[in-house]
């Protein structure tokens, strides 16, 4: 788990010997028959490998994720898988792919109650509807859902607001 996590950190700070470390801690979990939990290091190798720019990579480790949360019952991953394969198509420029799964990210995020992961996917969803005719939609979707995670402002409600506030100068 460890290995894992901190591997997906490293890659993040801009290390690039955290890959390995990401995929080792994967690696590792697996060989041991780790189940509880298991979908949450796997995003974590899947993220780094985004983060390296490896996507097909990441891609691959989505598709076992997907596995594993349907295997395991882990529904809490039904919308992180969505979630984070459309930040990947979002990194290889496929925009349409990206909003595809960013939406469909939505319902299982809401129905779990992640307000903050909901708050990602909404914000990127306005971005990609910045100048477009579904612009509004995105926006009025995104401020409802700011007005629901409440509590203290931390980065993402931050980026939110941010957004809000641009789009309404526009």
């Amino acid at each position: 788990q460890a290995h894992a996590m901190l591997g997906r950190a490293r890659v993040a700070l801009g290390e690039p010997a955290g890959l390995a470390e990401a995929e080792a801690g994967l690696a590792q979990a697996i060989e041991m028959g780790f189940r509880g939990g298991l979908c949450h290091y796997i995003e974590a190798a899947a993220e780094a490998n985004q983060l390296a720019g490896r996507y097909e990579r990441a891609h691959q480790l989505l598709d076992l994720a997907q596995k594993t949360y349907e295997a395991t019952g882990e529904a809490t991953f039904a919308g992180r898988v969505h979630r984070r394969r459309g930040m990947i198509y979002l990194g290889q420029r496929k925009h349409e792919m990206a909003e595809a799964e960013l939406r469909a990210a939505l319902g299982p995020l809401e129905a779990l109650g992640a307000r903050v992961e909901q708050l990602l996917v909404a914000t990127e969803l306005l971005r990609l509807a910045l100048g477009r005719e579904d612009e509004a939609a995105a926006r009025a979707r995104l401020v409802e859902i700011v007005s629901r995670v409440g509590g203290e402002e931390f980065r993402p409600q931050r980026a939110a607001r941010a957004l809000l506030d641009q789009t309404v100068r526009a």
